[in-house]
């Protein structure tokens, strides 16, 4: 047995900077011996040389060792102590319960994704961690974090709630920011659009007119770029991304004039120092706003997380919401759409239900999951409802695979969970229906006997709504979805 199979069996996997102190202080070499004894070392002793470790280390363990609990751990901690590059990943997963969608998780990590001289790309990064297994895809859409190697589950739920509070903040903030003409009017790219500047990508890109981002010798616009962290409470570990990204563009050559501004709900005083003294905008929202913006913020929050209570417990409380959100000034606009479903769930509740759950999440074939937005039991009767509170009318495409394919993952799901009880599909959707989409359901509704189906636009929710007598529920969609 060799002397560097010797201390990794003592210590454990670990990077080869350690490695070499050890193997110095055990054996009295000097580092030049040391570093010599792990580059001649071959198998039992494995290397991982891919990921971009600070000061070209590479991580070191035994055959015998791999996959491990004490490999995982001691990588991860590795990878988030000691890699500049791939610990923004890790963090910004820990911070989103587990999992990301991939068109998002660029925003949160301090490498292009687009070819940059001297800097690696995103997509390698990605690929690097699909490698070794500390992320996997989940379905098309989400990468997740490997609970062997952080030790704790993804939530989807508590994900969803996040990232609909995110894409609210960046809302409010762009129309806060075109109110007093930072930037050109309705002009921003928002997430879940693609918000690329300079390489790089943010929650939120918006061209400015006005100096000295406004570059009046070429007559070139500036750029604002916002990113947005929602937490408890911000640390430096949780900006160093930002910060990367935006000291990588300085650098550029020619880059256009760029403000950049990081959103936030509290931050600690060391990380609040750091972005001071890097020139960056720190948005706290109480200063934007006011306590009253972070307080109805908060408990929008809290209805995405915890509707089903919520609504078991005093749907009131909804329904003040939604009261609170018509007073806020024309804020939170860009929050009604999730809240609609939330809205639905509280009309089926005052109608008198025997149970209601919101955003159920609902096991499929592929191994991942489908949410429920509204699940009702009334009158012996399973109750889904699809809620829907886009402008546009809803596709023929996207009809079709909700028949196709939501509705028979449901229906699988309801045969073993009430196997005794009639069930109904709903579609509620303000927008409407577009003409082969209406086609499609009318001719589904009339021949299918599995089930019933039913479907709504605006103007037939209002009536059940008026049939019903909740005035309530037909001033709050006249008032937020005229």
């Amino acid at each position: 047995m060799n002397r560097i199979e010797i201390l990794l069996k003592q210590y454990g996997p670990m990077l080869s900077g350690d490695l070499a102190k050890k193997y110095e202080k055990k054996y009295n070499a000097s580092n030049e011996a040391a570093r010599k004894a792990i580059s001649r070392a071959r198998s039992p002793i494995q290397k991982i040389k891919y990921f971009p470790f600070e000061k070209n280390q590479i991580f070191c363990y035994l055959e015998e060792q791999y996959n491990t609990s004490c490999y995982k751990k001691a990588l991860y901690s590795s990878l988030k102590i000691h890699s500049s590059t791939i610990a923004p990943l890790l963090i910004a997963l820990e911070n989103n319960y587990g999992i990301i969608s991939k068109n998002s998780f660029a925003i949160y990590s301090s490498s292009p994704i687009k070819k940059t001289k001297g800097h690696r790309l995103f997509s390698r990064n990605i690929a690097d961690l699909l490698t070794s297994e500390i992320i996997y895809e989940y379905d098309t859409e989400y990468y997740i974090l490997n609970d062997s190697y952080s030790g704790s589950m993804f939530d989807l739920t508590h994900y969803n709630s996040h990232n609909r509070i995110c894409k609210i903040i960046v809302s409010d903030f762009i129309s806060w920011a075109a109110k007093l003409n930072l930037i050109a009017y309705n002009s921003a790219t928002i997430f879940p659009d693609i918000a690329e500047f300079s390489h790089f990508q943010w929650n939120a890109t918006c061209p400015s007119y006005v100096q000295p981002i406004y570059n009046q010798l070429e007559q070139k616009p500036g750029f604002l770029v916002a990113d947005v962290i929602y937490k408890n409470t911000i640390s430096v570990s949780d900006i160093t991304f930002f910060i990367e990204k935006i000291n990588i563009i300085r650098h550029f050559k020619n880059v256009p004039n760029f403000f950049p501004v990081l959103l936030v709900n509290n931050v600690e005083p060391d990380a609040l120092k750091l972005l001071k003294e890097q020139k960056i905008f720190v948005g706290i929202l109480s200063n934007i706003y006011d306590n009253n913006y972070t307080s109805l913020l908060s408990d929008i929050y809290s209805v995405f997380q915890n509707a089903t209570a919520i609504l078991l417990k005093d749907a009131s409380k909804i329904d003040l919401l939604l009261e609170n959100i018509a007073k806020s000034e024309g804020r939170f606009n860009n929050a009604m759409g999730d809240l609609f479903e939330y809205m639905v769930g509280s009309f089926y509740n005052k109608l008198g239900v025997s149970y209601i759950e919101m955003n159920k999440l609902i096991p499929n074939d592929r191994g991942t999951q489908n949410e429920i937005d509204v699940l009702v039991c009334k009158d012996n009767k399973v109750i889904i409802i699809e809620c829907k509170a886009t402008k546009s009318p809803l596709s023929f495409n996207y009809v079709q695979k909700w028949l196709s394919e939501i509705v028979p993952t449901f229906r699988k799901w309801l045969q073993n969970t009430y196997p005794q009880r009639k069930c109904e599909f709903q579609i509620w959707s303000l927008g409407g229906f577009d003409g082969q989409s209406a086609t499609l359901l009318e001719k589904h509704k009339k021949t299918t006997t599995k089930y019933t189906l039913s479907y709504y636009s605006k103007s037939e929710i209002l009536n059940i709504a008026k049939k019903y007598g909740d005035h309530n529920f037909i001033n709050q969609i006249k008032k937020h979805f005229s």
